[in-house]
Order: C-alpha cells, then sequence, then structure tokens
C-alpha cells in the first residue's frame, strides 16, 4: 500500500514537472519557429538602419500608453483597451490603427 502511494505521487510530480515545462517550451518553440519564417522569408529586406529607425517617437509614446494601461488593467483588473484606446485617439491615432495596436497588443498581454 505504501509502495503503491509513492508510486502514484512520483507519477503525478512527473506529470506536473511535464506540464510546467512545457509553459515555457511551446511558446519558445513557436517565436523561435516565427522568427526563423520571417528572416527566410524577409532576409533580403532587414537592414540595421531600418531597424534603427523604427525606433522613433511614436515607438516611445505607444510604449509608454501601453504601460499606462497595463497598470490600469492589473489594479482593476481590466480596462486596458479603454484606456489604451482612448489614450492613443486623444494623442492623434486613427480609430483603425488604435484598434488594431490594442488588438495585437492584448493577445501579448492578456
Amino acid at each position: 500500500m505504501e509502495n503503491e502511494l509513492k508510486l502514484e505521487n512520483t507519477i503525478v510530480k512527473s506529470d506536473s514537472l511535464l506540464k510546467e515545462k512545457l509553459w515555457v517550451v511551446i511558446p519558445v518553440v513557436l517565436l523561435l519557429g516565427l522568427a526563423v519564417t520571417l528572416i527566410y522569408n524577409h532576409h533580403a529586406e532587414f537592414s540595421w538602419d531600418g531597424f534603427v529607425q523604427g525606433f522613433d517617437e511614436n515607438l516611445l509614446v505607444f510604449f509608454l500608453i501601453g504601460v499606462f494601461a497595463q497598470l490600469v488593467d492589473g489594479a482593476l483588473g481590466m480596462g486596458y483597451g479603454a484606456t489604451s484606446t482612448s489614450f492613443l485617439l486623444a494623442y492623434g491615432v486613427s480609430p483603425v490603427l488604435s484598434s488594431t495596436a490594442v488588438h495585437v497588443s492584448e493577445m501579448f498581454t492578456t
């Protein structure tokens, strides 16, 4: 009886360790696959100058709005979309781009 309990306990622990590792392995594999696919299909279009030019004032504004909206969402448990959309619209971003930016960021933060 005691040996059976130890055996079942070991099986349960190994299953939980496998499930914990899958939470790390699956996203890493998916991100690496995405990176390899993008590099393979568009390697000629990538350049260091284009990468550096992408870091302009707008990226900083989007980042700060996202951080603030995530703080509101973390404190209240809701409101990321409403907060970030309101601030992006107030900044002068069109409603279509604002909605797209919010929905894409919610895929990774929510």
